[in-house]
Formats: structure tokens, sequence, C-alpha cells
């Protein structure tokens, strides 16, 4: 008698831990995961260094600013551009940083193009201002009117 064999089933190969896709809820865990530790990468140091100096918090409040806008040239490449024109606190300028550094840098580099042309638009209206007469009464009679 002669045993038949059978060759094995054929089955999914098993994937290497790295290769496999957690569930959404692990990804949502390891996403927040990822942005607290880039935060408290850029806050750590400036905390570190202040308290080594014996700095007071409103300079470790300008030195944790000056660190983050150091991560966001290394992140996108560029400096932080805003039309400042537009912001009227010094405080709004860096919430608007710490909401721009959550931006990938295809959406950032399109958000610093559209403060670039604002910028360069009342650049433009600033230069010719004078050489439109009624843009010119307009500005010099809104002068007047507030001055006294």
């Amino acid at each position: 008698m002669t045993a038949s064999v059978k060759p094995p089933a054929a089955s999914k190969p098993l994937k290497h831990p790295v290769d496999q896709v957690p569930r959404v809820p692990k990804l949502a865990l390891y996403g927040l995961q990822h942005v607290m530790a880039f935060y408290a990468g850029a806050v750590l140091v400036p905390i570190l260094v202040a308290s080594g100096l014996g700095l007071s918090g409103d300079q470790l409040i300008h030195l944790i600013n000056a660190d983050l806008f150091k991560e966001y040239k290394q992140k996108f490449g560029f400096p932080f551009i805003v039309c400042a024109r537009e912001i009227d606190s010094y405080t709004k300028v860096v919430d608007l940083r710490w909401a721009r550094l959550a931006n990938s840098p295809k959406i950032e580099h399109s958000t610093a193009l559209i403060e670039i042309a604002k910028i360069a638009n009342y650049r433009f209206d600033d230069l010719v201002a004078d050489a439109n007469p009624i843009a010119t009464a307009r500005t010099l009679r809104y002068q007047e009117a507030y001055r006294g």
C-alpha cells in the first residue's frame, strides 16, 4: 500500500509585521503620537536651555517661537511668509505659524505663494497710489477726516 501524499493547501503568504497596515484606530493613534513628538521636540530644547540660563517666562516664549520658525524652515525649505498688513498682533502670527506647521509641503507652498501675492499687491498699490488721482484724492480725504 502506498500512501497518497497531498500537496499542502495554498495559503496566503504571511506578511512581515513591517509590511502590515494597521487598522484605522491604531493608525490614528500613531499619527497623534507622531504630531505630539514633533511639537514636544520643538518645545523641549528651548525649555531646557531657558531653565539652564535662568530666563524669564517671556524670554522662554520668544526662544520657543524662534525654534518653531527654524522648524518651519526645516520642514518646508523656506521661511515663514505672512502678509503682515492683514494681521494685527504678534500672537496671531504665532498661532498662524502653529496651524500652518501641520500643512503638507504642497499645501504650505500654495499658501506661501498666496501670501506673497497679497504682499506684492499691497506694495504695487502703494507704488501707484499717487499715480491714480482718484485714489490719491480718496486717501487724502480719508487722512484729513481722521487726522484731528
